[in-house]
This record gives structure tokens, C-alpha cells and sequence, in this order.
């Protein structure tokens, strides 16, 4: 297995499970269609359904979010997500239905977790956890939108193996297990 960092785009070659390649769900031949993620980052920016950008960022610890006022307009302040605790960057996605989606590794029980608007352009949930352990060498947690419009995140387990979850389908929830 080879890794290339370019830019922000994580380029992966081979097989990054410890098993055989996972099938993507979503596309119809059941191949792999996508294996480049978005490395974690300490900020980073999504754009909303209505084009307005918002920023994320993990400050002391903490996920921390602003969003502009208007498409190209001013920004609010930083506003707290209530997050728990996080180590190493954060990612995310826009979902196909437009939601926002934020994906962190928590520190202390080394896990994956989440946050989503409840609407396009909107409020955001509370933090879930997607379980799963993410070692600490390499913190984080990386994201793809997969061909058939589901999001996918890795992680760097504690076996030195990239682990995968993805959504069931577009907009919905997520695999209950790790492959």
C-alpha cells in the first residue's frame, strides 16, 4: 500500500483494508469507485445548500464553527458546537440532500464522532458517536462522498490498518460495524 498526500486530497493506491477491497454500496457493480479521502485538518470549510461557506475549526480541544451571513457576505464569530473533547483535525462532507456533516476523533475513548445540520442550511444535532477505535499515532478522521452519493469516513486503527464506515444509503445512517 502507497500513500500521497497532494494538496488536501489524500491519494491512496491498493487496498487499504486488511481483507479485500470494500465494495462501495453505493455503485450498482459493486467495485470500489472512489479511494481518495480528505485528510483531517485543523480548519476547514463546506459550503452550505444555499452557497453561503461555513468554517470549522478545533480550538483547544474543542469543535468550533462560524458561517457566513449571506452568500459572499460578513461572518459571525466562532460559536462553540458542544463538542467533547477532540484530538488531531476534523472533516467533512456535504450529504446529497445538502446537510452539513462534521466528523472528529474523540479523545479519551479514541472513537469516531459526528454532528449534521437537521436541515439543509440549518441547526445542527448533538455529537454520536460512530464507535470504532482510531489510534492515537495517527489521529483523525478522513472523508469521501462515494459515486452513489453516500458519505464514507476512515480511520487509522490501532492494528496500523485504515478501517471504513459508510452511510446505508444517501442521507441516512450509517454502517453499524467497521470493515
Amino acid at each position: 500500500m502507497s500513500a500521497v498526500l497532494a494538496g488536501a486530497i489524500l491519494t491512496v493506491s491498493g487496498s487499504l483494508l486488511a481483507g479485500p477491497a470494500q465494495a462501495d454500496p453505493g455503485t450498482a457493480d459493486g467495485g470500489v469507485s472512489i479511494q481518495a479521502y480528505t485528510p483531517p485538518a485543523v480548519t476547514i470549510r463546506l459550503t452550505n445548500k444555499d452557497g453561503r461557506d461555513e468554517e470549522f475549526r478545533v480550538e483547544s480541544g474543542r469543535v468550533e464553527h462560524r458561517y457566513e451571513r449571506t452568500v459572499n457576505g460578513t461572518w459571525t464569530g466562532w460559536l462553540g458546537l458542544g463538542s467533547p473533547a477532540v484530538t488531531g483535525g476534523i472533516s467533512g462532507a456535504a450529504n446529497a440532500d445538502g446537510r452539513l456533516e462534521v466528523f472528529a476523533h474523540r479523545s479519551g475513548n479514541n472513537d469516531a464522532i459526528h454532528i449534521y445540520q437537521t436541515a439543509p442550511n440549518s441547526g445542527w444535532s448533538s455529537w454520536y458517536s460512530l464507535s470504532g477505535v482510531i489510534s492515537t499515532s495517527k489521529p483523525g478522521v478522513w472523508t469521501q462522498v462515494n459515486s452513489g452519493g453516500t458519505l464514507a469516513i476512515a480511520v487509522w486503527g490501532p492494528d496500523s490498518r485504515y478501517h471504513y464506515k459508510t452511510q446505508q444509503a444517501p442521507n441516512c445512517c450509517w454502517t453499524t460495524t467497521w470493515s
